[in-house]
């Protein structure tokens, strides 16, 4: 049986995750999604959510997507 795969969506703008909600989900793809809004809940979610991909928003109010990459690599 196939795993579902583990996305974590950083994104403050509702509207903007329903989009993308509804673009997994037309396309058929076994996943578990968490979202999550600011740098905090990002970093826990790295640790114990431990996603297979990451869905960034570019700019977030005091976080953006570079941030985000930099802390994913280190």
């Amino acid at each position: 049986m196939n795993e579902p795969l583990k996305i974590l969506h950083l994104e403050d703008m509702p509207t903007d995750a329903e989009l993308i909600d509804r673009a997994l989900k037309k396309s058929g793809l076994l996943f578990e999604k968490l979202l999550v809004g600011n740098k905090q809940d990002f970093m826990a979610a790295l640790k114990e959510f431990q996603p297979d991909i990451i869905i960034s928003d570019h700019s977030l109010p005091s976080f953006d997507s570079q941030e985000a990459l930099a802390i994913i690599r280190d």
